[in-house]
């Protein structure tokens, strides 16, 4: 009970941390995770709420007309999806989605990322700022893989870069690859270890660790 506790006012404050303006607005690194899918030529796409906005403005090959009216039948089923699996599930038996495209903050499709742990039957596939993107029966993305999408970053000012690897972050934490997530930890603090996304991101690494002392000093 003492342990559900702690993780719920640190999920509180993370929640906090997060809603604070941004030095890096990641939604401006979605062309390259967008490409990606372009190059694998999928035609069947699983995407969450927060990724159709910037589909919209520039929609690629795969999204359906049908996907194109944010108010949609079939939006909002993929939009609750991400919180359901069951849903999921059975979006999934009836479209044979290629890839999954997960946006936004990792906590809006959390259910869907734990569930995805779970069963296997997915693996992560491409990871930036923006986005996860996982496919069927992938090999896991490489570490080398990683960092080379983190680059991009390195002519970035400081604190932006340090904001975009902290997105990141939370990404590969949500994939459970808690060593890319701690090495990328130790780079972001030291681009800049004064931007909070940088204390959000380590306090979920910290959690995902069961370290709770250091998660709580990350949080506070």
């Amino acid at each position: 009970m003492q342990r559900l506790s702690v993780s719920s006012l640190l999920a509180g404050l993370f929640l906090c941390a997060c809603s604070r303006t941004l030095p890096h607005d990641p939604s401006r690194d979605a062309a390259s995770g967008l490409a990606y899918l372009e190059r694998s030529e999928v035609k069947s796409v699983y995407f969450n709420a927060a990724a159709l906005p910037v589909l919209l403005k520039a929609p690629p090959t795969w999204l359906a007309p049908a996907d194109r009216e944010p108010g949609s039948e079939h939006v909002r089923s993929l939009a609750q999806a991400a919180m359901t699996t069951k849903l999921f599930r059975q979006l999934d038996r009836q479209e044979h989605f290629d890839a999954l495209l997960l946006a936004g903050d990792p906590v809006q499709f959390k259910p869907l990322s734990d569930h995805l742990l779970k069963t296997g039957d997915w693996t992560l596939d491409w990871v930036d700022a923006w986005c996860s993107i996982y496919r069927h029966g992938s090999a896991s993305l490489s570490r080398e893989k990683i960092f080379e999408i983190a680059r991009q970053w390195d002519s970035k000012p400081s604190s932006e870069r340090a904001s975009a690897l902290a997105l990141m972050v939370e990404r590969l934490v949500a994939a459970s690859r808690l060593e890319e997530a701690g090495e990328m930890i130790q780079q972001a603090t030291t681009a800049d270890g004064s931007v909070a996304s940088v204390w959000t991101a380590e306090g979920w690494y910290r959690l995902a660790r069961g370290e709770w002392t250091q998660a709580i000093a990350a949080a506070d």
